[in-house]
């Protein structure tokens, strides 16, 4: 089957652009930038890819942080590029044709490899990189509310700028698990005016497997995360701010570094978050418009858990909330 280029990323940014139109113009290299807007409506997710001696750490690390990673499925198994659990991620591929739902392995614009924990390569693809024993997980991502705080008139900064969201490490430790110790939150930002900033909460909180509601906001909330310098983000792009806007900060998922690791003879794949080219992942689930997700008053303790740090080392959290996961997932439909 011959694919033409996708030169037109309006087809990708357009509402009836599927998540799997995505995934093919990565696969087939025509889509070498990060996926904020595209096929809107749509869960995006946060890559990681590891050997299975040290899966259980991480799904351990997600289940520990729900809010930091919130985990939405992983492989099938070990070595499995093509298919998730829970099943029904993505759309089934159509009958007869040649191209698989999912690759793994392809479908992202470009990747990041380590090699005994330090980034040795960008790629826009790891076929040759992945193993009979590759783990991949997929991570919710805020990218996957935007398109419900632009239908509200409030599009994110790095939508009219073009370019990706700014990230910031902070002071807050995650807490650990196996080779997993001493990794720190890391937190988006998008500026908003103080008189929005409910607003921006009520769409957000819902999106509970993608951050959720924003955990800080305010000029005092830099220094009360730690963060050193608003316009240097450690990943992404700075954005300006507007007469009257503050930033509004949602925990964030990142790529793991040397630091985050007790050993450091680990192999990994992570989806690129430092510059502009990387690319979060589309999974064919619709989300409700933003006016039906906020509908209703998500129970606070999300963002509690995050400022208060309830999730522990001692007792091993859900990453979800089953009050609330019934509800929003009764906004998600297939993709058609």
């Amino acid at each position: 089957m011959v694919h033409p280029p996708y030169s037109a990323m309006r087809e990708l940014i357009s509402p009836s652009a599927s998540a799997q139109d995505v995934r093919l113009a990565a696969r087939h290299g025509h889509l070498a930038i990060q996926t904020s807007r595209l096929a809107p409506g749509h869960i995006q997710a946060n890559l990681l890819v590891v050997p299975r001696g040290v899966a259980s750490d991480f799904e351990l690390l997600c289940l520990r942080n729900p809010v930091s990673c919130p985990l939405l499925g992983q492989s099938s198994a070990p070595g499995d590029p093509y298919s998730f659990t829970p099943p029904g991620l993505f759309r089934p591929a159509v009958a007869g044709g040649d191209e698989a739902a999912v690759d793994i392995r392809k479908d992202i614009p470009q990747y990041n490899v380590y090699l005994h924990g330090k980034l040795i390569e960008d790629k826009t693809s790891v076929e040759s990189e992945w193993q009979p024993d590759s783990v991949a997980f997929l991570i919710g991502c805020s990218f996957s509310f935007e398109a419900a705080l632009a239908a509200a008139g409030l599009p994110p900064r790095h939508w009219t700028l073009n370019c990706n969201v700014p990230m910031y490490r902070t002071k807050i430790k995650l807490f650990p698990a196996g080779i997993f110790t001493d990794a720190y939150q890391i937190v988006s930002m998008r500026p908003y005016k103080s008189k929005d900033i409910e607003q921006v909460r009520n769409l957000t909180r819902p999106y509970v497997k993608t951050h959720g509601e924003p955990v800080a906001w305010g000029w005092e909330a830099v220094e009360e995360l730690g963060i050193r310098d608003i316009q240097e983000p450690e990943f992404g792009d700075a954005v300006s701010f507007a007469a009257g806007e503050v930033p509004v900060f949602w925990v964030c998922l990142r790529r793991v570094s040397k630091s985050d690791l007790k050993a450091d003879n680990v192999t990994g794949l992570w989806r690129n978050t430092s510059k502009r080219s990387h690319g979060c992942w589309g999974q064919d689930r619709r989300q409700g418009n933003g006016t039906q997700a906020g509908a209703y008053a998500h129970p606070r303790h999300h963002r509690e858990a995050a400022l208060q740090r309830r999730e522990g080392p001692d007792t091993i959290v859900s990453s979800r909330c089953e009050e609330c996961t019934v509800r929003v997932d009764s906004q998600l439909q297939s993709a058609d």
